[in-house]
C-alpha cells in the first residue's frame, strides 16, 4: 500500500465533491490503521470513537465504530460501513490471495478489550459487498474463544500465507491463526519460546 498525504486532501483549485458535506468531518478523525482494497480504487480508515474523544485537536467523536471509506478517484470520504465488535478496534489487515466467490475485499480485524484487568484481543472476518461500500454479512469471529494475555503483544499477517500471528508476553507466546476460516476454529498452533521475552522483538514482516 503507498498512500501519500496529497492522495486524501482536496486540491486548491478543485471543487468539494458533493459527498464533503455528509462526509467531510471524517477529515479530521483520528484513525486507528488503514487498508486498501484490492483494486486500490478505496481505502478503509478504522475509526475507534474512543480515541477520538481523547484528542483535544479533532473536535470529538465522529460517529461510532466503523470503516470510513475513502474513494481514492473521487478524492472523498463517500461513506461509512459500521462494525459491531466487542472490545476497542486496533489494527486491520487485507487476508492476502483472498477469494470472495465474486464478492468484495476480506479483512481480519483485530479487537482488544479487558475485564478486571484482564486482557484480552479479538480476531474478527470481515467480508465487504461486492461494492465495497457495506459488509456482505456481520463479522464473524476466526476463533472459537479470544486470546488472553498479560503486558505487550505484536499482531501481524504473514506476508506469504492468510494466517495472523499473535505473539504477547509474559515471556514469548505465539499464536498462529487462519485468516481464511470461514467459522469459529482452534488456533493452527500456539506455543512459547524459553527464555525469550517479548520486549527484546519487534513486529515486521513474518515468513515462514
Amino acid at each position: 500500500m503507498d498512500v501519500r498525504t496529497e492522495d486524501i486532501t482536496v486540491p486548491w483549485s478543485q471543487a468539494p465533491d458533493p459527498s464533503e458535506q455528509q462526509y467531510g468531518s471524517w477529515r479530521l478523525a483520528v484513525f486507528q490503521d488503514v487498508q486498501e482494497s484490492r483494486d486500490g480504487s478505496k481505502l478503509y480508515f478504522l475509526y475507534d470513537p474512543f480515541a477520538d474523544d481523547n484528542c483535544i485537536t479533532t473536535g470529538g467523536r465522529k460517529g461510532t465504530t466503523c470503516f470510513a471509506v475513502f474513494d481514492n478517484n473521487r478524492k472523498c470520504f463517500v461513506a461509512q460501513i459500521i462494525l459491531r465488535v466487542q472490545g476497542r478496534v486496533k489494527f486491520v489487515f487485507a487476508v492476502p490471495k483472498a477469494s470472495s466467490n465474486g464478492g468484495g475485499d476480506q479483512f481480519v480485524l483485530v479487537t482488544q478489550s479487558e475485564d478486571y484487568g484482564t486482557f484480552t484481543c479479538h480476531f474478527w472476518k470481515l467480508t465487504l459487498s461486492h461494492d465495497g461500500l457495506n459488509l456482505a454479512h456481520e463479522p464473524t469471529s476466526l476463533l472459537t474463544a479470544p486470546v488472553a494475555f498479560e503486558g505487550d503483544f505484536i499482531c501481524s499477517m504473514r506476508d506469504d500465507a492468510p494466517e495472523i500471528v499473535f505473539v504477547h508476553s509474559p515471556g514469548m507466546n505465539i499464536t498462529r491463526i487462519a485468516a481464511d476460516a470461514t467459522s469459529p476454529r482452534e488456533p493452527i498452533e500456539r506455543f512459547s519460546v524459553p527464555n525469550a521475552e517479548l520486549g527484546h522483538f519487534y513486529d515486521g514482516f513474518l515468513h515462514g
